[in-house]
């Protein structure tokens, strides 16, 4: 008879926590870096990928 590894209650209704900071312990180096990751502004980056994509399609279609 196989044996089956005890788990959490069925009842429960969600398998992962709600947040990804849960699983990151305070202090930790991932929370200084999605500090500074947040408060970055990357339109211009956005929007010089736009562009050189852009003018990738018009090369590549002629």
């Amino acid at each position: 008879m196989p044996r089956f590894k005890a788990g959490e209650s069925r009842d429960q209704m969600v398998f992962f926590p709600e947040a990804i900071n849960d699983y990151i312990p305070e202090g930790h180096l991932a929370k200084l870096v999605l500090s500074i990751v947040s408060i970055l502004n990357i339109n211009t980056i956005v929007s010089n990928c736009a562009v050189h994509v852009n003018r990738q399609s018009l090369f590549w279609e002629s």
